[in-house]
């Protein structure tokens, strides 16, 4: 853990101060914790002390944070964090099997749910299907957390990958308007829809959260508003849903523009406002519960702490990366304003510059190229628009 630890700690400083001798000593100890990570997996000992587990664990993620963290290219370093990632659920399917006793296994079924949120993340950026790995340990999850608050988050990771499933379904299928094929893929997002607001109002009720609102300085807090978690699981799990929800109604809206004669039998008038309604509101929610997350390093110490969830730290590094594919969904959701857009964008450029975390000024940049052809579409559509308007003339 130490090494790995270092490793990261290096790359961000070597991002920072564009040393390249610090970026290879943060490999020479990336590779030492690889293969110290490789001994550990593969011994007896992890399956027979739980700390031991939860120690591989831990490392293994952070091994992806490094990825995160050293590599330019958001997509690049996705796939590569992805790798240990997928190598994490296999732990845990192992894990899960562990008599461990009542408290482990809870503790153990918990981290296993963490680490598959973390993977719905790279599989909507690749626009590729969750592996189905990922699907056993979710169904291992639902029997162990039967009958408890916690069994919410199955339903909730289940309801993610389905979006996200039906996500990579749209980007890679050619479909034509009126066809059986594109009725289909409707009927399932309009019912996702409903399944969503069935598991909003469990959220609410097994996961509250209060909005508080304050005078302080905008760039720290979203119009100086920010939320009352529970703990640090609760505001994840919250955050995890609302991206997944603006996924959700982004292909709903991306339906009715692309195929507006299957999306008409389907999708009313008062249906479509509703998605934009609650992408608005997803993403303001996204914004203001941000210091839940993250300090900003504007934060003492002692403010900080009062805005954080309680419990654990929210500013933990691991907690960063899906802080940031959150923020950038919320900023550029369709409907949103050009001020949750310019939050969103200045906050990760905060994160870069406090972090260096790579993946930090890549999705920063993605940003900038989707609002600059968000531009071009709407002035197209406006000449469109206009042009339709002459020939009616």
């Amino acid at each position: 853990m130490q090494n790995i630890a270092i490793a990261v700690g290096l790359a961000s400083l070597s991002n920072l101060l564009q040393d390249r001798d610090l970026i290879l000593y943060a490999r020479e100890k990336y590779v030492t914790a690889l293969r110290q990570t490789s001994k550990l997996v593969v011994s007896r000992q992890i399956q027979q002390d739980p700390r031991e587990f939860a120690l591989s664990l831990r490392i293994v993620v952070t091994l992806a944070l490094f990825e995160v963290v050293s590599r330019k290219g958001s997509l690049v370093s996705t796939s590569t964090a992805t790798t240990h990632i997928q190598g994490a659920i296999a732990l845990l399917k192992l894990a899960l099997q562990f008599p461990h006793g009542p408290q482990a296994g809870a503790w153990n079924t918990l981290n296993a749910l963490q680490v598959i949120f973390s993977l719905f993340i790279p599989s909507q950026v690749a626009a590729t299907l969750m592996p189905p790995a990922s699907f056993e340990v979710l169904s291992r999850c639902g029997e162990l957390l039967e009958g408890t608050p916690d069994k919410i988050c199955v339903d909730v990771a289940l309801a993610i990958a389905e979006a996200c499933q039906l996500s990579a379904q749209m980007n890679r299928t050619a479909y034509t308007d009126g066809r059986a094929r594109v009725e289909t893929l409707l009927q399932q997002l309009v019912a996702l829809q409903s399944i969503l607001d069935l598991l909003e109002d469990g959220l609410h009720e097994l996961y509250p959260f209060q909005e508080n609102q304050e005078d302080y300085d905008p760039a720290v807090l979203f119009r100086g508003r920010w939320h009352s978690y529970e703990g640090v699981w609760s505001a994840r799990i919250w955050n995890h849903f609302r991206w997944a929800r603006i996924l959700l109604n982004e292909m709903l809206l991306k339906s009715t523009i692309e195929y507006p004669i299957s999306s008409g039998r389907f999708i009313t008038a008062a249906q479509n406002d509703r998605c934009f309604a609650i992408s608005r509101r997803m993403a303001e929610d996204i914004l203001i519960s941000t210091p839940s997350h993250w300090h900003h390093p504007r934060l003492d110490r002692e403010t900080a702490r009062r805005f954080e969830a309680p419990i654990q730290s929210g500013a933990g590094a691991l907690g960063v990366p899906p802080l940031l594919w959150h923020l950038k969904v919320a900023g550029s959701a369709r409907g949103v304003s050009h001020e949750l857009w310019k939050w969103s964008y200045e906050t990760i450029q905060v994160v870069w510059k406090d972090m260096g975390m790579q993946h930090a000024i890549a999705i920063a940049n993605i940003m900038e190229s989707e609002r600059g052809v968000q531009g071009k579409n709407v002035v197209a559509r406006k000449i469109k628009v206009e042009e339709t308007a002459v020939d009616g003339l």
